[in-house]
């Protein structure tokens, strides 16, 4: 979200629709990177679960390394950003 129009729920929003989307989907995971500098943005993304894996280069766990690895090839492993996961988790009934 562009500087401009921060701090208008836009982000939250966004969000909300890319977990939505991905449950529809039955995706494991969402990941996403973030500037390290980007405070506000961590704390929304932490506030609806998301986590920073422990060792980023295995994914601790969290997500598969495979997920991981991936992600960050797509981000181009850039220097000063933080890799963020989001198990999502099904109800069995």
């Amino acid at each position: 979200v562009g500087n401009e129009f921060r701090r208008r729920g836009i982000g939250a929003k966004l969000m909300e629709g890319a977990e939505v989307a991905a449950r529809k989907q039955r995706k494991a995971a969402l990941f996403l990177h973030v500037e390290d500098s980007n405070r506000a943005a961590r704390r929304l993304y932490e506030t609806r679960g998301f986590v920073v894996p422990k060792d980023q280069r295995k994914g601790d766990g969290l997500c598969s390394e495979r997920e991981a690895e991936e992600m960050r090839e797509r981000c181009g492993n850039q220097t000063g950003h933080v890799l963020y996961c989001l198990e999502l988790r099904y109800d069995s009934t």
